[in-house]
């Protein structure tokens, strides 16, 4: 992919727009998580991500979860445009873990679908 395709903090959504997103947006639903978005009047995509403790106790484990997210993400940003996206955990990813493939699969489907 671009190599300056970065995340930038003003791409990071808040919770009032989270709370909207969840409520009003478009979902697709993985075996292990569900992704919501909404497009918003901005020239580039603004991420949340949705990790409960409750699903992954280890802070370590979740960090990893978010990591893979915000990658897929980061290298999918032109391809979403302008929408508000949250990634939310569903299920506890326990074997076979949670990998970059899968994560982007799912985005590339609500992309395109």
């Amino acid at each position: 992919m671009i190599a300056t395709a970065r995340l930038r903090p003003y791409q990071r959504l808040r919770s009032p727009a989270v709370t909207m997103v969840l409520k009003t947006g478009r979902s697709t639903r993985a075996q292990r998580f569900v992704i919501h978005s909404l497009p918003n009047a901005l020239p580039y995509p603004r991420l949340a991500l949705v990790v409960p403790k409750r699903l992954v106790a280890r802070a370590v484990g979740r960090n990893r979860i978010r990591r893979l997210m915000r990658e897929s993400f980061r290298l999918r940003q032109r391809e979403l445009g302008g929408r508000d996206v949250v990634i939310r955990l569903t299920r506890a990813p326990t074997s076979p873990p949670l990998t970059l493939r899968e994560v982007d699969a799912v985005i590339v489907s609500h992309c395109h679908g």
